[in-house]
């Protein structure tokens, strides 16, 4: 593992219980980045500020965490949204 402090990288020794803190910590992140993002555009959330909240510059991001349950959130918003169900 490395870190960069200026343009130089440099080792860092952990040991294993520092080395299994970190990946746990890491993935709790992400499961959390993912949960997050999943309630925000299910409960009609706009992606932009998403995007702006979260601190993300790229639209990839969205994808990333959302791609699981975007066929959902399409079929959802098809329903509510579709011109043919209102005649």
């Amino acid at each position: 593992m490395g870190a960069r402090q200026g343009h130089r990288l440099r080792a860092l020794p952990l040991g294993r219980k520092t080395a299994q803190a970190l990946d746990r910590y890491l993935r709790i992140r992400e499961e959390y980045r993912l949960a997050f993002a999943t309630s925000w555009l299910a409960e009609g959330g706009n992606e932009n500020e998403l995007m702006l909240v979260a601190g993300w510059k790229s639209r990839m991001m969205i994808d990333r965490y959302t791609k699981a349950t975007a066929a959902e959130r399409a079929r959802a918003t098809h329903a509510r949204l579709s011109p043919a169900d209102r005649l």
